[in-house]
């Protein structure tokens, strides 16, 4: 078995976001995370979202926040 652990968190402020893309708001946590943990690295992406493909229409979020956030050739799974 491999051990990870999470090295950083980040996150939006709880509220309507109603003019803020899921990406974006996406994009600010992993910013605050990233920042938080400290690294210039990153092997994997994980996103977690109940209602995004009966909200948004979008089911494969892993895939489309990595991309936003520029983590080209970072897994990115849901």
């Amino acid at each position: 078995m491999i051990k990870v652990g999470i090295a950083g968190v980040g996150q939006t402020a709880v509220k309507e976001h109603w003019e803020t893309s899921l990406r974006d708001l996406a994009y600010q946590s992993i910013k605050k995370a990233v920042a938080d943990a400290g690294v210039d690295h990153i092997d994997a992406v994980y996103i977690g979202n109940m209602l995004a493909g009966e909200l948004s229409g979008q089911k494969h979020l892993g895939a489309l926040i990595s991309d936003y956030c520029g983590f080209c050739g970072v897994e990115g799974q849901r």
